[in-house]
C-alpha cells in the first residue's frame, strides 16, 4: 500500500513539474511576441516619422 501512494505522489509531481513547464513556455512565448510586436510598431513609427 505504501509503495502505491509513493508511485501516485510521484506521478502528480512529474505532472504538476510538465504543467508549470508548459504555464512559463507559454508566458515566455507570449512576452516574446509581445516584444516583436513592440519592436515593429517602433520601427514603422521611427519610420513613418522620417518620411
Amino acid at each position: 500500500m505504501k509503495v502505491q501512494h509513493l508511485r501516485v505522489r510521484e506521478y502528480g509531481t512529474t505532472t504538476g513539474r510538465f504543467i508549470q513547464q508548459a504555464q512559463d513556455e507559454r508566458e515566455s512565448t507570449l512576452t516574446f511576441i509581445g516584444s516583436v510586436l513592440v519592436a515593429f510598431a517602433l520601427g514603422s513609427g521611427i519610420y513613418a516619422f522620417h518620411t
